[in-house]
């Protein structure tokens, strides 16, 4: 019996409240694109906490997962921990940061789904969902994609005075007891990989970066003219975005450049759109492909924030030039040669962009450096291989 038939043979259940199928932000790729590699290598469903009506089971068939994805809803709501005889979210009761992030329906639906299908593994997506370990058997292996070093994150937001975008209060401690009570831990890129192996110095890691597939048909650039940033409605693409349209977008614009806004975020700069012709917001209505389609150059101009930027290995897949941020271009090596140029601050973004546009040739060399970046570190072979064999030795 050879490898992959052994592999086939292992169930294997992921839970998750994002609806990855619509792809529209960072965390939703990621998602996908362990999906997309598991399903190849085992039996998998997808548990989803939230509704499934006719328009996302559409989607869901259209993504490729088609009577893969099982709705929460299809379970007993009703039913509390203690009269399913489950344990009362009793792992993290202590931890107020995760104990708002609780949800009894979540929990008791899980656990009938989990006694229901007996996997062999579960993996869970954020440290959101974490509670849900409680749910699982101890016969089963346990994983979490952490998408995040969330103590770290959250730190950054608040030292930004970013208060909105604290979305769980975590300290390195409580992340450690956590993460502590499941088998396995992914990492989404190497500087948090280390991190935590110092802080589960006994745990098996694996390193498993976001997979993109990059497109051979960019190659060659003639002019750059039109600017693209692409991000979700939060505040660290807001204010990065809002950071660049007051403080290099009033020089470069006279270049005779436009900028694309595309993404919810796009929702919030509606006045300055109507004030400058230049800017143009193109909300989330259009797909990657007619996306990139439309842009000459990439920026991602994103001071704050933590994991892995999908939005950067997308733009380099798509063979566009970038220029981004420090934190914009993390996880990512070879950082003299990777299609990226790293710009600190106000002068850096402009003097950047304008050398952009006055010497095409570096935006070519730029379009094919990206690309061997993207084909050479960010493969879904080569990201997602530690999964996969763990989940066949399991």
């Amino acid at each position: 019996m050879n490898l992959e038939s052994i592999v086939e043979q292992k169930k294997v259940v992921l839970a998750t409240d994002a609806p990855f199928w619509e792809g529209k932000m960072g965390s939703h790729q990621r998602i996908l694109a362990i999906a997309k590699a598991l399903k190849n290598h085992c039996s998998l469903t997808i548990f989803f906490f939230g509704s499934i009506g006719l328009q996302r089971r559409t989607q869901i068939k259209e993504a490729g997962f088609e009577n893969m994805v099982v709705s929460y809803k299809d379970f007993d709501q009703h039913l509390k921990p203690e009269e399913a005889g489950l344990p009362k979210l009793a792992s993290f009761a202590n931890i107020q940061g995760l104990k708002k992030r609780r949800h009894d329906a979540f929990y008791t639906t899980f656990a009938q789904y989990v006694a229901a299908v007996q996997p062999n593994i579960v993996l869970i997506e954020y440290i959101y969902l974490a509670y849900l370990q409680d749910a699982i058997p101890s016969n089963c292996l346990k994983l979490i994609d952490t998408h995040d070093v969330m103590c770290f994150r959250e730190y950054r937001f608040y030292q930004h005075k970013m208060l909105n975008a604290i979305s769980m209060s975590v300290s390195y401690q409580e992340e450690q007891f956590i993460l502590n009570h499941f088998d396995a831990v992914l990492a989404i890129q190497k500087n948090e990989y280390e991190i935590l192996r110092k802080m589960l110095p006994h745990k098996v890691l694996l390193l498993c970066p976001h997979s993109v597939t990059y497109d051979s048909q960019y190659r060659k650039l003639n002019e750059i003219k039109n600017i693209g940033f692409i991000g979700a409605d939060n505040e660290a693409n807001y204010s990065g975005l809002d950071w660049f349209i007051k403080q290099v977008w009033p020089i470069v614009k006279q270049l005779n450049l436009n900028l694309y806004i595309f993404g919810k975020v796009g929702d919030r700069f509606g006045s300055v759109c109507d004030a400058d012709e230049s800017i143009k917001n193109m909300s989330d209505k259009l797909s990657q492909a007619e996306i990139y389609s439309l842009v000459d150059c990439m920026i991602n101009p994103v001071f704050v924030g933590g994991g892995l930027k999908i939005k950067t290995l997308e733009a380099l897949a798509y063979g566009k030039p970038l220029i981004s941020s420090k934190e914009g271009s993390v996880g990512i090596d070879n950082q003299d040669e990777n299609g990226i140029i790293v710009a600190h601050n106000r002068l850096e973004f402009i003097e950047s962009l304008i050398k952009l546009v006055k010497q095409p040739n570096l935006a070519t060399e730029l379009i094919q450096q990206g690309q061997n970046t993207i084909e050479q570190q960010f493969s879904p072979e080569s990201c997602y291989q530690p999964l996969i064999n763990l989940i066949s030795y399991c």
